[in-house]
């Protein structure tokens, strides 16, 4: 892809991943609010990964486990059966860590 193309998919993902963000809100801070009443621990769990180009980078998902274990919380079965728990990605896509079509590969 030519630095020109790059750089206006770059601007289109970093729009979009904004505005998806601010319409989002609302339902990240009960996601938020409903995994922290449900089950002890942090609510974002983070994964490391290696982007296309080779470098190493950190997104963040809702946890959808129990601390410690592979066994799903109740709110986590439901968060990962609707892909709820993959909404803290657009952050990374925000910030420029992640293009949007990684974001359908990992």
């Amino acid at each position: 892809m030519r630095r020109q193309e790059r750089t206006w998919h770059n601007g289109v993902d970093i729009v979009t991943a904004g505005c998806v963000l601010f319409l989002v809100l609302p339902m990240l801070l009960l996601i938020t609010i409903a995994i922290q009443l449900t089950s002890p621990g942090p609510v974002l769990f983070p994964k490391e990964v290696l982007s296309p180009d080779g470098s190493r980078f950190s997104y963040y998902r809702f946890r959808t486990t129990e601390i410690g274990t592979s066994r799903f919380t109740a709110l986590g079965r439901l968060l990962r059966g609707y892909h709820l728990d993959e909404l803290p990605l657009l952050w990374s896509v925000l910030r420029g860590d992640i293009a949007s079509g990684d974001v359908l590969r990992l």
